[in-house]
């Protein structure tokens, strides 16, 4: 699946265990890495991807991102670089017959997970024991679902099942370059490319990865890990977010979500300017 946008010379997209956050123009993310010091999971990956008319396979180049790396950004220069949302309709019903595939929506918010019918701020934690986070950040470009999931999930609060619906897998992003000089700029800390306009190169693509790759019988979810080492809440309402499961015991790949948290507090209930305040 993706989002034909003919515009678009660089397509972004993300997955794995992960929060999202709007912050002003621009979008940040937040990935957990290495969860209670399991050296299986989460190796996160960038692949950079240059596809040419003089060649049937893209040129990829991979990026296994350390443990330790903190921050990377993807940066375009425009002269009005902002980031934008996929929302085709006003109103978005969670229902694959009558919302765009592509509408951003389909990422789940924990700000109305936690708080279903009210949304409200998720308080974060600056610090917790044996975590790791790689923050990053970009500036420009349309955000929508790249990809949904297959499966459809339940959601639970305080053991009682609210909803059940499929959830966005893949978040994509759209780049488009309205300046003849316009580019891209990824910097990874381990490696930095620059995305321009050059003969026979169509498009690029930039795949972050921050999935796991150990094999579950389908009970074992990396969603807890969310609560265990990034929300500040109490008890009651920690339970509340073992919240997606799979109606369908299958075995596979465990699974985990990248989400939105569209309104954040510190741990005290205070203001929160940045994701970038948790490393």
């Amino acid at each position: 699946m993706g989002f034909a946008d003919p515009t678009s010379l660089v397509t972004v997209k993300m997955k794995g265990l992960g929060v999202a956050h709007l912050n002003g123009d621009l979008w940040e993310f937040l990935f957990l890495r290495n969860p209670e010091n399991d050296n299986s999971c989460h190796k996160m990956k960038v692949i950079i991807r240059e596809y040419r008319d003089d060649l049937d396979e893209p040129i990829s180049k991979v990026y296994p991102i350390p443990v330790s790396m903190q921050k990377m950004s993807v940066k375009t220069l425009e002269t009005h670089a902002n980031t934008l949302q996929y929302k085709p309709s006003e109103t978005f019903y969670w229902d694959v017959a009558r919302d765009s595939p592509y509408d951003v929506r389909w990422l789940p918010d924990l700000s109305e997970l936690y708080y279903i019918g009210s949304p409200a701020p998720v308080k974060l934690m600056r610090k917790t024991p044996n975590r790791q986070l790689t923050y990053l950040s970009i500036n420009h470009g349309k955000f929508y679902t790249h990809e949904l999931s297959e499966e459809k999930y339940s959601f639970t609060r305080r053991g009682q099942e609210i909803a059940v619906r499929k959830v966005g897998l893949w978040l994509g992003l759209d780049v488009s370059w309205s300046l003849s000089g316009s580019y891209t700029e990824v910097d990874l800390g381990v490696g930095f490319e620059t995305l321009r306009r050059k003969p026979h190169v169509k498009s690029y693509e930039i795949e972050f990865n921050n999935d796991c790759l150990r094999e579950t019988d389908g009970t074992d979810l990396d969603f807890k890990h969310y609560y265990k080492q990034l929300i500040a809440e109490p008890d009651e309402v920690k339970q509340e977010l073992n919240k997606i499961m799979t109606k369908k015991v299958m075995s596979g790949r465990i699974d985990c979500h990248l989400v939105n948290a569209s309104q954040i507090q510190n741990e005290s209930g205070g203001t929160m300017h940045s994701l970038a305040d948790l490393l």
